[in-house]
């Protein structure tokens, strides 16, 4: 998926600091919802910069891609 504009419910989001490893991994409610686990299962805000959660970005959007056709 190139843009968050084409994403679709199910498409994995990928996140991380840049030159870094992969480091969280959520799964796509909506184009602006994402459904992801650290602590704890959330339903946190999503767009082409990350996880918006608690007034802030809490992961770096690195590379999203869908797994179902």
């Amino acid at each position: 998926v190139d843009f968050v504009e084409e994403c679709q419910p199910g498409d994995l989001a990928f996140f991380g600091e840049e030159n870094q490893s992969i480091n969280h991994v959520g799964m796509l409610l909506s184009s602006n919802n994402i459904i992801h686990c650290s602590r704890k299962v959330k339903v946190d805000s999503f767009d082409h910069n990350g996880i918006f959660s608690d007034k802030t970005y809490s992961h770096k959007l690195r590379v999203i891609k869908r797994i179902k056709s």
